[in-house]
């Protein structure tokens, strides 16, 4: 593998840790002390994530497709059933496949989980241990935040319904280097 595709290798596996469903576009770069605040309301307390339930989520099953740049991609967000709703996700760009991810969203007596899982075409898999594992910290009736209780990529997601047929999803990713990057991508259901 040359130096320029090794180099692309690893920058869509960094990126694809915060995939939720559509493209990518970073929209800002700051460091991770002086964050910008959500472009949506900010998150309610955690105290607030115990009482939102799995049937909040129900409006997201269906397909849904976003672009950017390019880059087609394609969600499948199941009903809840069984108190979880799981879905899968695929990047391309140019006829090739860039990452699958499987994700759920499981009501637990803790609250609501959010986990996911990145994988190439072959299905190998790009986290060697466990899923990544985001805790719903709060919904403000139009808006779940989740939060990343070990890790910095992402270290918060938002997602936003902005109509029946459309919501977005903010992710803020902290760098070993106290960097924050912001990447938001909007996503259509497809009917």
């Amino acid at each position: 593998m040359n130096l320029s595709n090794l180099f692309r290798t690893k920058l869509i596996r960094r990126i694809s840790l915060v995939l939720l469903g559509a493209g990518l576009q970073f929209v800002n770069s700051a460091p991770a002390q002086d964050p910008a605040p959500p472009a949506a309301p900010a998150a309610a307390s955690a105290a607030a994530s115990p009482k939102t339930t799995l049937a909040d989520f129900a409006w997201l099953a269906g397909k849904w497709r976003g672009e950017l740049n390019g880059r087609q991609s394609e969600t499948i967000w199941m009903p809840p059933n069984g108190r979880v709703m799981m879905g899968m996700f695929r990047l391309t760009e140019a006829e090739k496949t860039l990452v699958i991810e499987l994700f759920t969203v499981i009501e637990t007596a803790a609250g609501i989980e959010f986990r996911f899982r990145h994988f190439s075409p072959q299905l190998e898999t790009w986290e060697k241990e466990s899923p990544l594992l985001l805790n719903l910290a709060g919904f403000d009736g139009k808006q779940f935040a989740f939060e990343n209780p070990s890790g910095n990529l992402p270290k918060r997601t938002f997602i936003t319904r902005i109509g029946d047929d459309s919501y977005r999803v903010r992710s803020e990713l902290i760098r070993d280097n106290g960097q924050m990057d912001i990447i938001e991508f909007p996503l259509q259901r497809v009917k």
